[in-house]
């Protein structure tokens, strides 16, 4: 049967894949071409070939029908220096609104206080 068309191998094709290869040497492309009527490149099989002690370790596939394994995003650690920057603009910021807080409470207490003298 030829093949359909070329796409990327599920995660139990691949373990699959790699545990054909380890008992057999003959050409690993038909072999996928026959057994899942799919196409994938010789350099492909390679790359999966070279992470097979990887794939054929792993207890359990996770995702047996995942084309690839999503790789969660890990934010960049920031540097001393940033955090120390970050600080102190927060700092800052907190000092210019306790420093209005003062000026409003001062200018309500002068008022009155002018308030008061004006009474006498």
């Amino acid at each position: 049967m030829p093949p359909k068309s070329k796409t990327t191998l599920t995660d139990s094709q691949k373990y699959e894949l790699c545990l054909y290869a380890r008992d057999n040497k003959k050409s690993r492309a038909e072999y996928v071409e026959t057994k899942w009527q799919v196409r994938v490149n010789e350099s492909t099989i390679t790359q999966i070939l070279q992470r097979s002690n990887q794939l054929l370790s792993e207890e359990e596939i996770i995702a047996p029908n995942a084309k690839k394994t999503q790789i969660g995003y890990i934010p960049r650690t920031r540097t001393s220096t940033e955090i120390t920057a970050i600080s102190a603009s927060t700092a800052l910021q907190d000092l210019e609104t306790v420093q209005a807080f003062l000026l409003q409470e001062n200018a309500s207490e002068y008022i009155k206080m002018t308030n008061i003298l004006e009474r006498y």
